[in-house]
């Protein structure tokens, strides 16, 4: 027995030997490229599809990032809206259905095609976007980013030397604007984010930081030839920490990403004998300064084995103002009513999750930026050449939004609002900046104008059909204005011409000008008897007798030219319903004299519509 068992474990031993002979390996698996979204929708379906696509829309992404990277803040603003714009028409553009036809049908090889050259067309713009550059003589002055950051010592292994770097970054600041090492008298770069990021036996690694970094490419860690460690992004925060409370932290790591602004390893004649480092937090949206801490700079000696701290500086100054803006009553009103414009437009968004988020994000850091540094922009404006541009925009906003105010009376009221919510923003905002941060009335008066110009143009971006299209870079030349910055609404209207009765009578025309229109529009109707509901109407349906119903005289002169009193727009209102809205109460008599007949439907109207100081009277007429 003891044999057999034997034999029959031997038998065993045998068999799964052979059973575990070598074999070839499996092949790696395949990497398919993915796209940057989760593919829930039709057009991201078929981007889904093809490997192609989804590459070009890794490509797209990582050009957009670079652009921003290469932009100042103007541009940044620019290159954001017309990328949102792009991304919501990409599906329009190559005909791709809102909503599904059919699950697992394979994309038209038409729409595959128009996608590929869309992306591909796109790519292309964003890899030859302009980098923001000096336009013609420097400003005068020092740079304004030299307004918000100054280097002020904490601590010092040797005060004058300290020091002598400290007025040596600063003057970078007021020349420059940055910290260029190789461009800063003294010093030279060894390697580092202005730089080569390997060089000389150091390697600082770079990486893009993201949307809560407004993806700048920042610095991460600072390591030798050998590739030991000698800087984290704890370093200059464990050294803060050791200051009295903390240094007025919360943590060692003072941004959300983990890393620096930038880190440079250089020579000085300061430490001739030193190789030495500069670890700098960020300054704006995503520093420690935007949550009320301190944001610091420190720069360190380099030896084998060994980062010794020097010179320990606080850098962002200016504290942040937290939604200060909104306390202001005129820039609150000018807001909701640029969100109330901007809400008009319901057209579906075909951006999706992380593209929406990424777009918020970048419009948060903008605002941000206006907020708390007003003279940036301004400066790059007068720096980099884009008032010209700025002008040129702003004109073409305004022609933008009157064309939107003509769609209908709603629209004009909104827009006649607008106008008139303008100069009291700005004078508001005006006095903040020379409150808060000191900013002479010249400078915070540019600055104010200046903000004002791009919230239009920042809600009218949204508008559907009403695109402002303008260069990607500051031109070269003069412009002249049509408009003032803070433009009313006798500004806009000067030198129009009206193009139709409906126009005339919304924009309140004089009696001789809407005589002349009745005559052509109803001697037109009257030799085609079948075209009578061919009389201008707005773009929403409305009639010219209710577009005017601000002007009892307009109402009147209409209404005995025998126009409809009844007649209503596209969602069933009527002339009635209008003048209700406006609270004018010798139009409604008009109307109703003249046989309107919705009035106990209008009478519901009153409390949700009109303006308070009317509702009694209007009642008293309407709902008998």
């Amino acid at each position: 027995m003891i044999r057999i068992s034997s034999l029959i474990i031997i038998l065993v031993a045998l068999t799964l030997a052979a059973c575990a002979k070598p074999r070839k390996p499996a092949p790696p698996p395949q990497v398919v490229p993915a796209p940057s979204f989760a593919c829930d929708m039709t057009a991201q379906e078929i981007m889904c599809s093809s490997a192609r696509l989804a590459r070009l829309d890794g490509e797209l992404v990582d050009a957009f990032h670079a652009a921003l990277r290469r932009s100042d803040t103007l541009g940044r603003e620019h290159l954001n809206a017309m990328q949102k714009r792009w991304l919501a028409g990409r599906a329009g553009a190559c005909g791709v259905p809102t909503l599904r036809s059919a699950v697992g049908v394979a994309p038209s090889p038409a729409l595959s095609a128009c996608l590929l050259d869309i992306y591909a067309a796109r790519v292309d713009m964003l890899r030859r976007w302009p980098a923001a550059a000096p336009v013609g003589l420097p400003a005068d002055g020092p740079h304004p980013l030299s307004a918000y950051v100054e280097f002020r010592p904490v601590e010092s292994a040797d005060a004058q030397a300290c020091g002598a770097l400290a007025n040596a970054f600063n003057g970078a600041l007021r020349t420059l604007g940055a910290l260029d090492i190789n461009r800063i008298s003294g010093l030279s770069e060894i390697a580092g984010s202005h730089g080569l990021p390997r060089a000389q036996g150091y390697g600082v690694e770079l990486q893009d930081a993201g949307a809560y970094a407004g993806f700048a490419l920042r610095a991460r860690t600072l390591r030798d030839g050998s590739g030991q460690l000698l800087i984290d992004a704890a370093t200059l925060g464990n050294w803060v920490r050791r200051l009295p409370n903390h240094g007025g932290r919360a943590s060692s790591i003072a941004t959300q990403t983990g890393d620096y602004e930038s880190i440079d390893v250089f020579r000085s004649t300061q430490f001739p004998q030193h190789v030495l480092a500069l670890l700098v937090e960020p300054w704006g949206r995503y520093a420690p300064g935007a949550q009320g801490e301190w944001a610091y700079a420190g720069v360190y000696r380099l030896a084998p084995a060994l980062v010794e701290p020097l010179c320990l500086y606080r850098t962002y100054m200016t504290p942040p103002l937290k939604n200060e803006l909104m306390r202001l009553p005129a820039y609150a009103a000018l807001q909701k009513t640029l969100e109330e414009i901007g809400g008009t437009n319901s057209s579906p968004s075909e951006l999706v999750g992380r593209e929406l988020h990424e777009e918020y994000l970048l419009r948060q850091e903008l605002q941000w930026q206006i907020q708390n540094m007003p003279l940036i922009a301004s400066g790059e404006a007068q720096r980099h050449g884009w008032w010209g541009w700025l002008r040129k925009r702003h004109d073409g906003v305004h022609d933008a939004l009157f064309a939107w105010s003509e769609r209908s009376l709603r629209n004009k009221l909104a827009w006649r609002r607008l106008l008139a919510q303008l100069a009291p923003a700005a004078e508001e905002l005006a006095a903040l900046w020379q409150r808060t941060q000191r900013l002479s009335e010249a400078d915070a008066r540019q600055a104010a104008q200046l903000t004002v110009m791009r919230l239009l143009a920042q809600h009218a971006s949204d508008l559907p059909g009403l695109a402002v299209n303008m260069p990607n870079a500051p031109f070269a030349g003069t412009y002249t204005p049509k408009y003032p910055p803070l433009a009313g609404e006798t500004e806009i209207l000067d030198g129009r011409s009206y193009g139709s009765l409906y126009s005339a009578a919304l924009n309140g025309a004089d009696a001789e000008v809407i005589a002349d229109f009745l005559d052509y529009e109803l001697a037109a109707a009257k030799a085609q008897p079948a075209q009578q509901t061919r009389l201008s109407r707005g773009a929403e349906g409305e009639t010219a007798l209710m577009a005017a119903v601000e002007s009892p005289d307009i109402v009147r002169q209409l209404l005995a030219a025998g126009l409809d009193v009844n007649a209503s727009d596209a969602r069933g209102r009527t002339a009635l319903a209008n003048a209700i809205l406006v609270g004018q109460i010798e139009s409604v008599r008009l109307l109703l004299a003249a046989g309107a007949s919705d009035a106990r439907q209008a009478c519901n109207l009153i409390n949700s519509t009109a303006p308070a100081d009317s509702r009694a009277q209007l009642a008293g007429m309407l709902c008998k």
